[in-house]
């Protein structure tokens, strides 16, 4: 596979940094923890402001979202799901990923987002305690 190099210069070209509105969502839990699996996960969405999209290697891209509080989180620009919380992460899990897995990971997102429940971006942040002054769910 040959390698591609790409420069600060092109990633951060006036297009990618002018933030647009788009959708993105994560799963959240609905309501306390249930022992025996994930049947109470459920993708939760919103619109907000995000830059990009990314070039993440491997034909995928990545948008970049900062929540409130500064915190920021990595969606898939094709589902407008959250992946990581930086683009140099994201992109070596992409280098270093199995891209049989990371297609089906990708299908089962877009799936996913056919049943988002959408609310607005203060609950979707509220919700992951990115609010400002908020230090974020896994932190």
């Amino acid at each position: 596979m040959a390698k591609t190099t790409i420069t600060i210069d092109q990633l951060l070209t006036p297009e990618r940094m002018t933030p647009v509105e788009r959708p993105v969502f994560t799963l959240m839990r609905d309501g306390p923890f249930v022992l025996g699996g994930r049947h109470n996960w459920h993708p939760v969405g919103t619109r907000v402001p995000t830059t990009g999209p990314f070039p993440m290697g491997r034909g995928y891209q990545g948008l970049l979202v900062t929540a409130p509080n500064g915190k920021t989180f990595v969606a898939e620009a094709s589902s407008g799901a959250f992946v990581g919380s930086d683009l140099i992460g994201v992109a070596t899990d992409i280098h270093v990923g199995d891209p049989a897995v990371m297609k089906r990971q990708v299908a089962e997102a877009r799936e996913m987002a056919a049943s988002i429940s959408w609310v607005d971006p203060d609950t979707f942040w509220a919700r992951l305690k990115c609010r400002p002054g908020e230090p974020g769910l896994h932190e």
